[in-house]
C-alpha cells in the first residue's frame, strides 16, 4: 500500500496523526502503542466540520512542564518498548529538527530546547504518525508541493518570518509554493515528516481517504488530505543516467559490477559527444524503484559525476520459461519467451555455452545453434 499526502492548505504533525486516524487507523490501538513511551499524556480524536468537509482533529493534553533537549527525547524514545524500525524513524525525524533549528538560531544542536508541552506535542505527533502508517501497511509515501503562508508569528524565540527559518531550512530541496495566506500554514514538524515522502503523482487505486483538520481557521477548509491505497506502476521502473567525460575508463567495469550487485536491473555506456565538443560517455542504470536512492548514491559516490537525471520508464516483458537441453557436448539451458502463449524467442544461457566450449574446445557459436536446434527438434516432435 502506498499514502498520497494531499496538501490542501497547509501540513502539521496533528493535521498529519488526525488525517491517518480519519482513513481508519484505531485511536485505541494508538494510544496503546504511545504508552510505550512512558510519558504522562492525553489523547483525543474528534470529528469536526471545517467548512462543508468533516476531518478529523487530534487534541493533546499534558501536565509535564519538562524542558528536554534532543538527547533528552532519544533516551526517551531509546527505553520505550516501540519497535526498533519506529525508534529508528523517529529518532531520525528530531533529528532533522534539532539541526534545522541549531542552523537557524546558531547554537550546537544538543543545547536546542523542544519547549514544554510541545515537546509532548511533538513527540506524539512524530512518533503516532509513524506507528499508523505502518499499521495501515503503508510502504511508500508520496506528497504534492508544500504550501507555506507568510506573515509573523510569536515564538519562545521572539517573533519569526512566516513560514519558520526552521520551516524553510527543513524543506530544502523538497518543492514548495508560497502562498498569500497570512500565518502559518506549514509548522516544523510537519515540514519535517514529509522527509519520508517522495514529491510526485502516484498511479494508484484507491482505497481509503482519510482528512486532519488544522487548529486555526482559515477563509477556507483547514485540512489535510491522505489517500491510501495500492500503487499501479508495478510494471514501472526508472533509468538513471549521467554523462561523464573526466573519469578514468578503468574505473567502468568496477562500477557496473558494484551497480549490479546493488540491485540494478541493467547497466550500459553509450559513447556521446558533449557540449563544446567533449567525447564522453552516457551511464545508464535501469533500477526498480526501491533500488533508486541506493544506485544515486554508488553514482555519485564512485563516479566522477556532478549531477544526475531520473526518469520513470515502463516495462514490458515476455513470459519466460527455461528447460534444460541435451546436446552431443553436453547439457545447456535454454530460455524460451512466450508472447499471447506463442514461443517468439528462444535463447541458449551464454554461460553454460561458454563452459562446454572452453571444456570441449569447440567455438561457442557451435554450441549456442546445436541447442538451439535440438530444443525445436525435442519441441515439434512433442
Amino acid at each position: 500500500m502506498i499514502a498520497y499526502i494531499d496538501i490542501i492548505s497547509g501540513i502539521s504533525g496533528d493535521m498529519l496523526l488526525g488525517a491517518l486516524i480519519d482513513a481508519g487507523y484505531s485511536i485505541d490501538k494508538l494510544r496503546k502503542e504511545l504508552d510505550k513511551l512512558g510519558i504522562e499524556y492525553e489523547i483525543k480524536a474528534k470529528k469536526e466540520k471545517d467548512g462543508p468537509i468533516s476531518a478529523t482533529s487530534v487534541y493533546i493534553h499534558s501536565e509535564e512542564r519538562k524542558i528536554r533537549r534532543l538527547k533528552d527525547i532519544i533516551k526517551i524514545i531509546d527505553d520505550s518498548q516501540l519497535e526498533e524500525d519506529i525508534k529508528e524513524k523517529s529518532k531520525e525525524i528530531f533529528k532533522k529538527i534539532a539541526g534545522a533549528e541549531a542552523k537557524i538560531h546558531g547554537i550546537d544542536i544538543e543545547k536546542v530546547i523542544f519547549h514544554e508541552i510541545g515537546a509532548v506535542d511533538t513527540i506524539i505527533d512524530v512518533v503516532g504518525s509513524l506507528i499508523a502508517l505502518k499499521e495501515l501497511g503503508i510502504k511508500k509515501v508520496y506528497s504534492s508541493p508544500v504550501l507555506l503562508g507568510r506573515g509573523k508569528i510569536k515564538s519562545e524565540h521572539g517573533i519569526l518570518p512566516v513560514p519558520a527559518p526552521a520551516t524553510i531550512e527543513l524543506l530544502k530541496n523538497k518543492p514548495v509554493i508560497f502562498t498569500t495566506t497570512p500565518t502559518e500554514i506549514t509548522t516544523p514538524t510537519g515540514a519535517a515528516l514529509l522527509s519520508l515522502a517522495e514529491f510526485s503523482y502516484p498511479e494508484m487505486e484507491i482505497k481509503k481517504v482519510g482528512y486532519g483538520k488544522g487548529k486555526k481557521k482559515l477563509d477556507f477548509p483547514n485540512i489535510l488530505r491522505i489517500v491510501i491505497g495500492k500503487e499501479m506502476n508495478e510494471g514501472e521502473l526508472y533509468i538513471i543516467e549521467t554523462n561523464i567525460d573526466d573519469m578514468n575508463p578503468e574505473f567502468y567495469p568496477y562500477i557496473i559490477d558494484k551497480l549490479l550487485k546493488s540491485g540494478a536491473m541493467d547497466v550500459f555506456i553509450l559513447p556521446v559527444v558533449m557540449k563544446k565538443g567533449r567525447v564522453g560517455n552516457l551511464l545508464k542504470v535501469l533500477s526498480s524503484p526501491k533500488k533508486l536512492e541506493e544506485i544515486k548514491k554508488i553514482l555519485f559516490e564512485e563516479t566522477t559525476t556532478f549531477g544526475i537525471r531520473y526518469y520513470r520508464v515502463r516495462r514490458e516483458i515476455l513470459e519466460r520459461k527455461t528447460v534444460q537441453i541435451k546436446t552431443k557436448y553436453g547439457n545447456v539451458r535454454v530460455k524460451i519467451g512466450y508472447y499471447n502463449g506463442k514461443i517468439v524467442s528462444v535463447s541458449p544461457e551464454y554461460e553454460d555455452c561458454k563452459k562446454l566450449a572452453m571444456e570441449k574446445g569447440v567455438a561457442i557459436k557451435e554450441i549456442y545453434e546445436e541447442a538451439k536446434l535440438h530444443f525445436f527438434q525435442s519441441f515439434y516432435t512433442q
